[in-house]
């Protein structure tokens, strides 16, 4: 779509979409956060809502929308099937005149999601890295950050994408960091395709390099395992 050729507010929309490309985008209008094309033929499908158009052409214009003070649960139905949400909030006050300037102000995702929703469900909530410090090295290392438990494992060797993919179905892994050029993620996203297809997946940056050197990991062996701190169910879980 040509943003030259839509409203300021439709602009705005797309602004904040295209710096969200990989999330479904809640955009706050008034009482109710928007959804908009193909984000909105998503969270239709998901939620169980009815598409509409403001200018009556579902395929060209879908829309639909939840109500903001309902939002969480809708999110939380979300996360759970593996998505990721931008909020874009209106800042300021609406009541001014002009357009109502809009922002994201947060993104939930599967493995940071803290809403009373989300934390019924008693099972861990497991945000995982996989890093590639150097070649045939693999790092998994990951946490719980409603109860503060972390662990991290160190593989090698042919059997280290098993090993891999065990402890991400072992921890039922909700989201998963892929750091760039990470050689086994072919194997990895395939197996959670199959296996964990809820799990989100992302791609980041290699700059862990500078913050997780090799030293700071065992060497030797296989593989090499150490628990964080907490402990499987030890620590109590946080509130929203």
């Amino acid at each position: 779509m040509d943003a030259q050729n839509v409203t300021p507010m439709m602009q705005q929309y797309l602004a904040a979409k295209e710096a969200h490309p990989g999330e479904l985008l809640f955009f706050r209008l008034g009482d109710f956060y928007e959804m908009f094309f193909d984000d909105a033929k998503v969270a239709a499908k998901e939620l169980g809502l009815t598409l509409t158009s403001r200018s009556g052409d579902l395929e060209k214009n879908p829309m639909c929308g939840v109500p903001y003070h309902a939002a969480d649960s809708y999110i939380a139905r979300l996360v759970a099937k593996g998505f990721k949400v931008a909020i874009a909030e209106q800042i300021g006050d609406p009541k001014a005149k002009g357009l109502t300037h809009r922002e994201v102000v947060k993104v939930v995702t599967p493995g940071t999601a803290l809403s009373d929703e989300v934390l019924r469900d008693a099972s861990n909530i497991y945000i995982v890295l996989l890093h590639e410090p150097a070649p045939g090295q693999f790092v998994l290392a990951g946490a719980d950050i409603t109860t503060g438990e972390a662990f991290y494992a160190v593989y090698a060797g042919e059997h280290a994408a098993q090993q891999i993919m065990d402890e991400l179905y072992r921890r039922m892994a909700a989201e998963l960091l892929l750091t760039e050029d990470f050689s086994l993620a072919d194997e990895v996203r395939a197996f959670l395709t199959h296996r964990l297809p809820h799990c989100a997946v992302s791609v980041v940056g290699r700059d862990a390099d500078a913050e997780l050197p090799c030293a700071a990991f065992p060497r030797g062996g296989d593989s090499a395992r150490c628990g964080g701190a907490g402990g499987a169910r030890s620590t109590p879980r946080l509130s929203a």
